[in-house]
Protein backbone atom coordinates (compact mmCIF):
# COMPACT_ATOMS: atom_id res chain seq x y z
CA UNK A 1 0.00 0.00 0.00
CA UNK A 2 1.36 3.05 -1.10
CA UNK A 3 0.41 7.01 -0.44
CA UNK A 4 0.61 8.09 -3.43
CA UNK A 5 0.56 5.57 -6.68
CA UNK A 6 1.72 8.05 -9.50
CA UNK A 7 4.77 8.25 -7.63
CA UNK A 8 5.04 4.49 -6.58
CA UNK A 9 4.60 3.49 -10.60
CA UNK A 10 6.76 6.11 -11.75
CA UNK A 11 9.98 4.64 -9.29
CA UNK A 12 8.94 1.39 -10.45
CA UNK A 13 9.02 1.98 -14.22
CA UNK A 14 12.25 3.92 -13.69
CA UNK A 15 13.86 0.65 -12.22
CA UNK A 16 12.85 -0.75 -15.66
CA UNK A 17 9.29 -3.03 -14.63
CA UNK A 18 6.52 -2.73 -16.98
CA UNK A 19 3.35 -1.44 -14.90
CA UNK A 20 -0.34 -2.79 -15.73
CA UNK A 21 -2.98 -0.58 -14.73
CA UNK A 22 -5.08 -1.85 -12.31
CA UNK A 23 -8.64 -1.56 -10.99
CA UNK A 24 -9.95 1.70 -9.72
CA UNK A 25 -13.31 1.73 -7.40
CA UNK A 26 -14.28 3.97 -4.39
CA UNK A 27 -12.17 1.51 -2.32
CA UNK A 28 -8.93 2.32 -4.17
CA UNK A 29 -6.75 2.25 -7.52
CA UNK A 30 -3.93 -0.16 -8.27
CA UNK A 31 -1.51 -0.92 -10.13
CA UNK A 32 0.35 -4.18 -11.03
CA UNK A 33 3.36 -5.43 -11.58
CA UNK A 34 3.30 -8.98 -13.02
CA UNK A 35 6.22 -12.06 -13.45
CA UNK A 36 5.82 -15.00 -15.32
CA UNK A 37 5.95 -17.53 -12.48
CA UNK A 38 2.02 -15.77 -11.43
CA UNK A 39 3.76 -13.76 -8.41
CA UNK A 40 3.04 -10.26 -8.35
CA UNK A 41 3.74 -6.88 -6.92
CA UNK A 42 0.63 -4.55 -6.42
CA UNK A 43 0.97 -1.73 -5.65
CA UNK A 44 -1.99 -0.15 -3.64
CA UNK A 45 -3.78 3.43 -2.92
CA UNK A 46 -6.58 3.93 -1.13
CA UNK A 47 -8.35 7.15 -1.05
CA UNK A 48 -7.98 9.93 1.45
CA UNK A 49 -11.39 11.49 2.91
CA UNK A 50 -13.23 14.15 1.24
CA UNK A 51 -12.47 15.94 4.14
CA UNK A 52 -8.97 15.04 5.21
CA UNK A 53 -7.66 18.51 5.41
CA UNK A 54 -10.09 19.61 8.13
CA UNK A 55 -10.40 16.33 9.95
CA UNK A 56 -6.70 16.10 10.10
CA UNK A 57 -6.32 19.71 11.25
CA UNK A 58 -9.06 18.55 14.02
CA UNK A 59 -7.83 14.88 14.94
CA UNK A 60 -4.48 15.07 14.46
CA UNK A 61 -2.91 17.45 17.06
CA UNK A 62 -4.96 16.08 19.61
CA UNK A 63 -4.45 12.58 19.29
CA UNK A 64 -7.84 11.34 18.57
CA UNK A 65 -7.44 8.96 15.70
CA UNK A 66 -5.24 6.68 17.36
CA UNK A 67 -7.27 7.13 20.49
CA UNK A 68 -10.34 5.86 18.67
CA UNK A 69 -8.75 2.85 16.73
CA UNK A 70 -6.73 1.68 20.25
CA UNK A 71 -9.30 -0.79 20.69
CA UNK A 72 -9.98 -1.84 17.44
CA UNK A 73 -8.17 -4.23 16.14
CA UNK A 74 -10.57 -4.75 12.81
CA UNK A 75 -8.56 -4.55 9.04
CA UNK A 76 -10.31 -1.58 8.44
CA UNK A 77 -9.00 0.44 11.38
CA UNK A 78 -5.72 -0.25 9.64
CA UNK A 79 -6.41 1.29 7.10
CA UNK A 80 -8.20 4.17 8.53
CA UNK A 81 -5.07 5.19 9.90
CA UNK A 82 -3.58 5.12 6.56
CA UNK A 83 -5.92 7.95 5.54
CA UNK A 84 -4.94 10.10 8.79
CA UNK A 85 -0.74 8.87 8.95
CA UNK A 86 0.38 8.15 5.89
CA UNK A 87 2.66 10.65 4.48
CA UNK A 88 2.72 11.29 0.70
CA UNK A 89 4.75 9.35 -1.44
CA UNK A 90 5.88 6.58 1.45
CA UNK A 91 5.04 2.99 1.36
CA UNK A 92 2.37 2.30 4.04
CA UNK A 93 1.60 -0.83 4.56
CA UNK A 94 1.99 -4.60 2.53
CA UNK A 95 0.36 -8.11 2.00
CA UNK A 96 1.13 -11.78 1.44
CA UNK A 97 -0.85 -13.38 -0.73
CA UNK A 98 -1.67 -16.82 1.60
CA UNK A 99 -3.82 -19.91 0.70
CA UNK A 100 -5.86 -21.27 2.36
CA UNK A 101 -6.08 -17.44 4.38
CA UNK A 102 -7.49 -18.97 7.47
CA UNK A 103 -4.95 -21.97 7.94
CA UNK A 104 -2.11 -19.15 7.23
CA UNK A 105 -3.45 -16.95 9.93
CA UNK A 106 -3.79 -19.77 12.47
CA UNK A 107 -0.04 -20.50 11.57
CA UNK A 108 1.01 -16.76 12.55
CA UNK A 109 -0.97 -17.20 15.22
CA UNK A 110 0.78 -20.30 16.49
CA UNK A 111 4.50 -18.65 15.39
CA UNK A 112 3.39 -16.15 18.27
CA UNK A 113 2.53 -13.17 15.62
CA UNK A 114 -0.95 -11.45 16.83
CA UNK A 115 -3.85 -11.88 14.34
CA UNK A 116 -6.84 -10.18 14.43
CA UNK A 117 -9.72 -12.39 15.06
CA UNK A 118 -11.47 -12.43 11.96
CA UNK A 119 -11.23 -12.23 8.30
CA UNK A 120 -13.03 -9.51 6.19
CA UNK A 121 -14.72 -10.26 2.72
CA UNK A 122 -14.19 -7.65 -0.01
CA UNK A 123 -15.46 -7.24 -3.44
CA UNK A 124 -15.38 -4.93 -6.66
CA UNK A 125 -16.18 -5.44 -10.47
CA UNK A 126 -13.36 -5.16 -12.56
CA UNK A 127 -13.27 -2.73 -15.88
CA UNK A 128 -13.88 -6.26 -17.89
CA UNK A 129 -17.64 -6.62 -15.54
CA UNK A 130 -16.98 -9.70 -13.49
CA UNK A 131 -16.84 -9.36 -10.27
CA UNK A 132 -13.74 -9.94 -7.98
CA UNK A 133 -13.41 -11.24 -4.54
CA UNK A 134 -11.06 -11.69 -1.83
CA UNK A 135 -10.71 -11.94 1.86
CA UNK A 136 -8.07 -10.71 4.01
CA UNK A 137 -6.78 -10.61 7.33
CA UNK A 138 -4.45 -8.00 9.89
CA UNK A 139 -1.95 -8.49 12.12
CA UNK A 140 -2.25 -6.19 15.16
CA UNK A 141 1.26 -4.85 15.01
CA UNK A 142 0.48 -3.13 11.64
CA UNK A 143 4.34 -3.10 10.61
CA UNK A 144 3.66 -6.82 10.06
CA UNK A 145 2.01 -7.69 6.44
CA UNK A 146 -1.71 -8.21 6.31
CA UNK A 147 -3.06 -11.49 5.07
CA UNK A 148 -4.85 -11.85 1.47
CA UNK A 149 -6.66 -14.49 -0.72
CA UNK A 150 -8.57 -14.47 -3.87
CA UNK A 151 -11.52 -16.21 -3.52
CA UNK A 152 -12.26 -19.41 -5.92
CA UNK A 153 -14.39 -19.31 -8.71
CA UNK A 154 -14.37 -15.09 -9.19
CA UNK A 155 -12.88 -12.85 -11.15
CA UNK A 156 -9.20 -12.85 -10.63
CA UNK A 157 -8.96 -9.52 -8.16
CA UNK A 158 -5.20 -8.98 -10.31
CA UNK A 159 -4.89 -9.54 -13.89
CA UNK A 160 -2.53 -12.37 -15.05
CA UNK A 161 0.31 -11.04 -17.04
CA UNK A 162 2.07 -13.56 -18.59
CA UNK A 163 5.36 -13.32 -20.13
CA UNK A 164 5.79 -9.61 -18.49
CA UNK A 165 8.70 -8.06 -20.41
CA UNK A 166 10.35 -5.88 -17.55
CA UNK A 167 13.41 -3.79 -18.84
CA UNK A 168 15.50 -4.63 -16.10
CA UNK A 169 15.48 -8.40 -16.92
CA UNK A 170 13.32 -9.21 -13.93
CA UNK A 171 11.32 -12.39 -14.43
CA UNK A 172 10.21 -13.80 -11.01
CA UNK A 173 10.61 -12.78 -7.17
CA UNK A 174 13.17 -14.88 -5.80
CA UNK A 175 12.89 -13.76 -1.89
CA UNK A 176 11.68 -10.76 0.24
CA UNK A 177 14.08 -9.16 2.53
CA UNK A 178 12.35 -7.28 5.81
CA UNK A 179 14.94 -5.12 6.78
Amino acid sequence: VVADLKRAVHGFQAAGFEITAGAESSGGSNALIGFDDGTYIELMCFPKPRFQSFLLAITRPLGLINIILSGNRKILQRFIRHWTNAPRGEWVDWAFRASPLLDAAEQAREAGIGIVPEAYPYERPNADGKTAKWSMIGTIDTSMPFLIEDAPGFAPRVPRKANAQHQNGAHRLKSVLIA
